[in-house]
């Protein structure tokens, strides 16, 4: 979503989490609420006209804008209360996502069952910012994704970045905790 939040380490040993959003995203998403406020209200009069002797596009259109509400709604609360987790246990780990305190989806992957861990770069493309511009925000070459790779050959994604480097403190912590 290009928001990724990277994973923090947090004081619980062994637990890993996403961070609370960053004010910055909630003055972009409060700026989004007013835009969409405004035009809903500016176009309160055409739409109602356009539902009552509009077409089936006329109809299909509207409807479309009017399911931009409750996405915005749910955007929200992804960005509020819904956080991915981590946690290491001596047997295994579990993954997943809370919705404050309460398990939405967990998935617990036994010990016994990890071959490893691994990075992944979906576009592996040469990266040709460097020769065009000299900021490194464009340097971003597609996503690194941390996997961890279990025994019968199939992959779970554990969590992903523009940056690689932002992957390896919990890369180096699973490996750790691999081998020990």
């Amino acid at each position: 979503m290009g928001f990724y939040f990277e994973f923090q380490r947090s004081d619980d040993a062994g637990y890993w989490r996403e961070p609370f959003a960053p004010p910055a995203f909630w003055t972009l998403y409060g700026i989004a609420g007013f835009a969409l406020g405004c035009m809903g209200l500016a176009s309160y009069a055409t739409m109602g006209q356009l539902l009552s002797v509009g077409t089936l596009f006329d109809q299909v259109v509207l409807t479309l804008i009017a399911l931009t509400i409750p996405a915005y709604a749910m955007l929200g609360i992804r960005l509020a209360w819904i956080r991915k987790f981590l946690v290491l246990q001596a047997d295994g780990f579990t993954i997943g996502h809370r919705l404050r305190g309460w398990t939405l989806w967990s998935r617990q992957i036994a010990r016994d069952q990890i071959v490893g861990f691994s990075y992944a770069n979906p576009k592996p493309s040469p990266n040709n910012a460097p020769k065009q511009h000299s900021d490194g925000k464009y340097y971003i070459q597609g996503h690194w994704t941390l996997s961890v790779e279990l025994k019968d050959g199939s992959k779970l994604r554990i969590d992903r970045n523009t940056e690689k480097d932002v992957l390896e403190p919990l890369k180096m912590s699973l490996d750790s905790w691999l081998a020990g």
